[in-house]
């Protein structure tokens, strides 16, 4: 989880150590010491692009094999239909790892504010925007490709028909791995190869902990703001707890108009709660954001509750994944019951029991209560009022 929350420091922090390490001349100096010792320096860039290469699939699993699986498939398509020698395996496989970075970095990019920004444009200026950032890493990646392998006279020599290819190629293999990309988001990593192959056809039962968050008050905002201001409101708001719940390992589920429901596994009690903390404190931190945007701050209300849900597969055409269960029911009500309450989170004792030491200390119990369709009564919890807090 830390990886995930801090995942562009931790990356601009080994780029920079990376180049600080290169910019010593010894790649190829072999020294050796008064003790019999030697040192041959192309070890250090051996084991250093094995930690490029372990750390890449670490960081960024999913994308570098959806973008190499497409390659691959172009690749093995262009030579079924021209048979033309690309030049050096070395070279192309150096501009194609760079290129491949270039857009890790780009997808990185777009899964953050930037991207939400980015999203809101008129599409002409997005698809400028797209090919412009193309052009850039084609013509760095070439470029950083011929200095790397002192290859400036060979440049003229290869045929135009090659670069034809490479360009095209080059054009295609991202265009399509995004394509993938996005269709593997919209339905969920986790559920991708399952929906697939078509094992939620049959209803599958699963313990959980199930989450609902909602905008508070989303009728009256919509009345003040107008459709077109509350739209962006709920916008931002969802990206912004969508992000936060996946860092924190959650799996988002649905989208609910001005919520989501995300679940669990049900023995990681903590992660629900640190995440519910962490969107908090995101919206506190951009009240300046809000307030200048929007005139007004956004509150939201949380229910969680776990136990056995059914997860089955709706739709032919545009499938996707549901939740059935008293557990869903029961977590939908007691985000509904913040209103009688007058709080804005509440969790059940299934959830708290499933916590640490340390996370319990953050709530404090409402008793039991018995909700509406339910025979017995269950014990809620709720977040401890911070000082400074009204009542």
């Amino acid at each position: 989880m830390f990886y995930q929350k801090h995942k562009s420091l931790i990356v601009i922090l080994s780029v920079v150590a990376l180049v600080v390490f290169n910019l010593i001349p010894l790649s190829t100096a072999i020294i050796e010491w008064p003790a019999g010792i030697t040192i041959w320096f192309p070890y250090f860039y051996q084991a250093e692009g094995i930690f490029l290469a372990v750390f890449g699939l670490a960081m960024f699993a999913k994308r570098f094999t959806v973008f190499f699986f497409m390659l691959g498939l172009t690749g093995t398509f262009v030579h079924l239909l021209t048979p033309v020698y690309l030049g050096d395996p070395k070279m192309l496989l150096i501009f194609w790892g760079l290129y491949s970075l270039c857009w890790i970095a780009y997808l990185d990019l777009r899964q953050r504010h930037m991207g939400l920004i980015m999203d809101r444009r008129p599409p002409v200026r997005q698809m400028l925007i797209y090919f412009g950032f193309m052009v850039g890493a084609i013509s760095i990646c070439f470029l950083m490709t011929v200095i790397i392998n002192d290859a400036w006279g060979d440049v003229v020599n290869v045929p135009n028909q090659v670069y034809g290819i490479l360009i095209a190629m080059a054009v295609i293999v991202p265009t399509l791995s995004i394509s993938v990309l996005k269709i593997i988001d919209m339905i969920g990593a986790q559920h991708f190869l399952a929906l697939l192959i078509g094992a939620y056809y049959r209803p599958v039962e699963r313990e959980k902990i199930v989450l609902f968050i909602d905008l508070a008050g989303s009728t009256a905002m919509a009345e003040r703001l107008g459709p077109l201001h509350s739209t962006n409101l709920i916008a931002r708001f969802i990206f912004d707890a969508s992000g936060i719940f996946r860092i924190y390992g959650g799996d988002v589920i649905n989208y609910t108009g001005d919520g989501l429901v995300a679940t669990w596994p049900k023995r990681q009690g903590d992660r629900p709660l640190l995440a519910i903390l962490a969107l908090r404190d995101r919206v506190r931190g951009s009240i300046s954001f809000y307030l200048r945007e929007f005139g007004l701050v956004p509150e939201f209300r949380v229910g969680i509750h776990s136990g056995k849900v059914i997860m089955s597969q709706v739709g032919e055409e545009k499938q996707f994944l549901a939740l059935y269960g008293d557990t869903v029911n029961t977590a939908g009500r007691l985000e509904q019951m913040n209103k009688e309450m007058n709080t804005r989170v509440l969790i059940s004792g299934e959830v708290v029991s499933s916590m640490s030491k340390s996370c319990k200390e953050m709530l404090v119990s409402k008793g039991l209560t018995n909700l509406k369709g339910k025979g017995d009564s269950i014990e809620i919890y709720t977040l401890k009022k911070e000082r400074g807090e009204e009542d």
